[in-house]
């Protein structure tokens, strides 16, 4: 079986989607009741309020901004406990995922202090929106290219320059029996060979071969069709084994992650070279994600440089003394369970 493996762009796909995942909510001001108030006309604050209103240690700021370790151990709870417990095993990506937080926090903070924003009434709706609502808007506000980039010569020269390294891209019409590893590589060998000496024979039918033995759901029905696939798309076996293949001939044993095919090559065309006004949308639109990856580059530095992250290392050995002996009952070892089980026991 083939998957297609689509390549984004690495440094957006890094960057943008860390710094918007989650949702940190900056406390609201609590009102301080003098102590010389009648106690008769004190009311409680609400539950929320009161867990906010307690001091914590900071275990990281940036600018102003300061991450506290409610606000840190509030999103470890809200991941899976199998990614929580490989996190805190980690020093290093909690070191890394703390730095993020409070790079968010920071976020939010600018946001809420533009004066664009301030204009746009963003501030006004801050307590009905989500905090993330208002850094997609600001980051938008910042990364998104201006209306007329790229334009019509940047993107003809960028066509031109697609063509030139395309070399003629070919594909290939193929077909395919399929026998998975499962759990046994060296009998899905063995098999494979068999079938592939079958397929071989003069008289042998492939299709009606694929359509009997092919373990491939997806084509198996159709004799092990393929379709045309761009070569380029193909996995690094198929095209080692494809180069010099006549139309007709086939060729195995090849072997992928999943298992072994027996390919057959019915035909090769070269591929059509689409024409700019046919690219031009396409081209655009990647211009455009890739000079937003490079805008939040860029603002990320500047930000970093005028407000270095610092962590604070009381804050950070109070993380980690607060997690060393963090255990998620799911990653426990069944010995230990079973132990701590029969000393509760009466």
């Amino acid at each position: 079986m083939i998957y297609r493996h689509r390549y984004g762009f690495k440094v957006f796909a890094m960057i943008l989607p860390a710094m918007l995942s989650g949702c940190l909510t900056i406390a609201p001001d609590v009102p301080v009741v003098s102590s010389a108030a009648p106690v008769n006309n004190v009311k409680e604050p609400p539950l929320e309020q009161a867990v906010m209103a307690e001091p914590s240690e900071h275990i990281a700021s940036m600018g102003g901004v300061h991450l506290d370790m409610a606000e840190f151990k509030g999103f470890l709870d809200r991941l899976p406990a199998h990614i929580r417990s490989r996190l805190l095993q980690d020093r290093e990506a909690l070191e890394w995922r703390v730095r993020w937080e409070v790079t968010k926090k920071q976020i939010s903070h600018l946001a809420m202090n533009d004066a664009l924003m301030i204009r746009s009434g963003a501030l006004r709706k801050k307590k009905m929106a989500e905090e993330e609502s208002l850094r997609s808007q600001y980051l938008a506000s910042i990364t998104t290219p201006q209306a007329h980039f790229p334009d019509q010569a940047t993107l003809k020269r960028v066509y031109r320059e697609q063509l030139e390294q395309s070399k003629s891209p070919m594909k290939v019409h193929l077909r395919q029996i399929f026998v998975p590893f499962g759990d046994n590589r060296d009998a899905a060998r063995v098999k494979s060979g068999a079938l592939l000496a079958m397929a071989k024979k003069p008289q042998a039918d492939f299709a009606a071969l694929a359509r009997k033995l092919s373990m491939d759901p997806a084509t198996a029905a159709q004799g092990g069709d393929m379709g045309w696939k761009a070569v380029e798309s193909l996995p690094p076996a198929f095209k080692t084994g494809l180069k010099g293949v006549s139309d007709g001939q086939i060729i195995g044993p090849v072997e992928t992650d999943q298992g072994c095919h027996i390919i057959q090559k019915v035909a090769e065309a070269a591929i059509a070279q689409k024409s700019f006004d046919e690219m031009a949308t396409t081209l655009r639109k990647n211009l455009r994600q890739q000079q937003t990856a490079e805008n939040m580059k860029k603002n990320l530095a500047r930000w970093t440089e005028e407000n270095p992250i610092i962590l604070n290392p009381d804050g950070m050995v109070l993380l980690n003394h607060e997690f060393s002996n963090h255990d998620d009952s799911d990653t426990m070892d069944p010995n230990r369970i079973m132990q701590q089980k029969i000393a509760q026991s009466p």
